[in-house]
């Protein structure tokens, strides 16, 4: 008998395999080989992967293994939780396609959709839901519901949950959802310790930690420049025009919405079709933007960190780092290109106060900094190179002109400089190390023009010419030359003479001065947990993926006039005066509290003591008197039999109501 290959050997059921082989997957990545087994055993998995190396299907797959073994029990088993719409959307989606073959019914509760719609979904009995926080908080707390018959949790993008502030949610859910639960944590940047984890009850959690030692693809192609930070626009112009081809997809990362704002402005203006996101932008206008560059309508999309988290191009071709982030947040910025083998490149702006990241960034992926040198570049090098002013004065004529007629943009960039100013208040310091060996690195002279922006000689000439010229001061008149001749001859012969003298001498410096035997008070790795890691503090947590505005990244303050009152009051005590205290004990907003449930049940014509009973019932009887797929409040349900009771001339007003 033939050996297994591919996803066969995981012992999966075969309706399963024929929904991946639809897919066209063949065999299973390295985190799906060592994640399934260990969760088709019941074991709680805390799962570390690059972004695009196949975590969602390394947990979708045992949940449909999970879904069929309990297919004799009526309620919601599954439970999905995502930080973002767009992140839960494509799982949603994605599920759908992976489990064709299956008989399960998943329900997408997202904010943005209306609620009433949600309530019909969760009385239709789905098998799983794939949901934000939020929302399902609101809803369990609306309908007063338990998660009893959830046995399988899912959190994706684990850290990103409890840094962009569910951390009350989830205790709250947690409260509502049994202790014997099989509880899975993915995340593209999970740290190795987090005591996050510790309030999700992990019993007895296995942790799989992939491409520590390969953080990039190795089909990606890094290429940094050093600029100053006032060229960046026309340097930027002139990459999307000459280097990049037009019909590949670039994603833009930029540091505010205010400057996702700006470029939007100047890219149309010079003819080139772009999309944008940002975190606060309308949910309408986020789908209509995201749509027309995923159907190749516009091929650039600027986008902040925080609203590109959990997006996922598959065809992504180029990403461009306007600014040169922290490491982590570089790591996951370009682990978007370069997938399932395709060719990727990732573009760094680099200005001389952000070297320090570059040196950082070098020590958490354990790679050396060279000067760009085409003739023999290396996957595990870091080249940087020289752009030169003198390639893009076209751009900067045209960013001119530009500005000149049209006065909006011009209004545009000065928020976006107010913005930058705020941005880099809340940044992320740098290590001091990285900080000195940039110092270092700047003095060398090692630096060479990159060859994406022409010859590299003629380039080199004309900087030298440049500077030269910059620096030159005569020191006398014409008239004074020739008077000097002999004084300056005598003055050039003995500086030569002494310069002669002490390039003689060799200094016998010793640069080494690390004992054989000596035990180091640190790990080797230790730089890269310390950046993975998100134990720090809550306040290293918040900057190590900044917000977009300045009501992410400052705290609110001022008062508030109160209609009630008459006067002012102050904006923070009135925010936590609107949190009640729910039954586990944590404070949740009060305004998911409403009788908007209360108006549907009427609505509708369903008890809600049969509505709860018909949630969360797991017995077999249950299956006779109500079908699972269909909704209350139709004919040949409980309410009709009420009412055959009442046929002989009995008032049935009670039950009318």
């Amino acid at each position: 008998m033939p050996a297994k290959k591919g996803f066969e050997w995981l012992g999966l059921d075969e309706d399963i395999l024929k929904g991946v082989r639809k897919k066209g997957y063949v065999t299973p990545t390295p985190i799906q080989k060592k994640a399934i087994p260990l969760v088709l055993d019941g074991r709680d998995v805390v799962a570390m992967a690059r972004t695009g190396s196949g975590k969602t299907a390394a947990y979708l797959l045992p949940l449909f293994q999970h879904l069929l073994l309990h297919s004799d029990r009526i309620g919601i088993k599954g439970l999905i939780l995502s930080p973002t719409r767009e992140l839960a959307q494509q799982i949603w989606k994605f599920s759908k396609e992976l489990g064709h073959f299956l008989p399960f019914k998943f329900a997408l509760l997202t904010g943005g959709d209306k609620i009433e719609k949600h309530f019909s979904l969760i009385h239709s009995t789905p098998d799983v839901i794939i949901a934000t926080p939020g929302r399902l908080l609101h809803l369990l707390v609306e309908m007063e519901l338990k998660l009893e018959t959830v046995s399988f949790v899912v959190l994706d993008e684990a850290d990103r949950l409890f840094e962009l502030g569910f951390s009350e949610s989830l205790h709250e859910m947690f409260a509502r959802i049994p202790r014997d639960k099989q509880l899975l944590l993915f995340s593209a940047t999970l740290p190795e310790m987090v005591a996050e984890f510790a309030t999700a009850k992990l019993n007895n959690p296995i942790l799989i930690r992939l491409d520590l030692e390969h953080k990039l693809s190795p089909s990606l192609k890094l290429t940094n420049f050093l600029i100053r930070h006032e060229d960046k626009e026309a340097a930027l112009l002139h990459l999307l025009r000459v280097i990049i081809p037009e019909d590949n997809l670039t994603a833009i990362f930029l540091p505010t919405r205010c400057h996702v704002e700006y470029f939007k402005d100047l890219l149309t203006e010079a003819n080139l079709k772009c999309s944008y996101l940002y975190s606060s932008l309308d949910h309408t206008a986020r789908k209509i933007q995201t749509a027309l560059f995923f159907k190749k309508q516009t091929s650039y999309l600027l986008v902040t960190d925080i609203a590109a988290r959990g997006i996922d191009i598959p065809w992504l071709d180029n990403v461009i780092n306007f600014d040169l982030p922290p490491p982590k947040i570089f790591l996951h910025r370009v682990g978007r290109v370069a997938r399932a083998g395709r060719l990727g490149n990732a573009y760094s702006f680099i200005c001389l106060e952000e070297l320090s990241y570059l040196f950082d960034l070098t020590l958490f992926l354990g790679y050396p900094l060279k000067s760009v040198d085409t003739t023999k570049e290396q996957n595990d090098v870091l080249y940087i190179g020289e752009v030169p002013n003198t390639v893009f004065y076209s751009e900067i004529d045209k960013i001119k002109s530009i500005k000149m007629n049209n006065s909006n943009i011009g209004v545009l960039e000065e928020a976006k400089d107010r913005a930058y100013k705020k941005y880099l208040q809340t940044k992320q310091l740098t290590n001091i190390e990285s900080v000195r060996r940039g110092k270092e690195f700047i003095a060398s002279n090692e630096l060479q023009c990159h060859s994406l922006f022409g010859d590299k000689k003629s380039e080199d000439s004309v900087i030298e010419f440049q500077k030269a010229l910059k620096n030159f001061r005569p020191s006398m008149t014409v008239f004074e030359i020739q008077n000097s001749k002999g004084k300056m001859r005598f003055r050039n012969s003995a500086q030569s003479k002494l310069s002669a003298d002490f390039k003689g001498k060799e200094q016998n410096i010793r640069t080494d001065f690390k004992d054989n035997t000596f035990v180091n008070y640190e790990a080797k790795d230790s730089f890269v947990n310390e950046q993975l890691s998100v134990t720090r503090s809550i306040r290293n947590n918040i900057l190590d993926m900044m917000g977009d505005e300045d009501n992410l990244t400052v705290r609110p303050k001022g008062s508030k006039w109160d209609r009630k009152r008459k006067r002012f009051v102050n904006a923070d005590s009135e925010s936590k005066a609107k949190k009640v205290k729910s039954e586990s004990g944590q404070w949740i907003n009060a305004t998911y509290k409403t009788d908007n449930y209360k108006r549907w049940l009427e609505k509708n014509k369903v008890h809600s003591n049969d509505a709860h009973k018909f949630i969360s019932r797991t017995d077999h009887k249950q299956r006779g008197k109500l079908s699972a797929r269909q909704p209350l409040g139709k004919k040949g349900g409980k309410r009709k039999n009420i009412a055959n009771k009442h046929k002989s001339g009995k008032k049935v007003k009670k039950f009318r109501k």
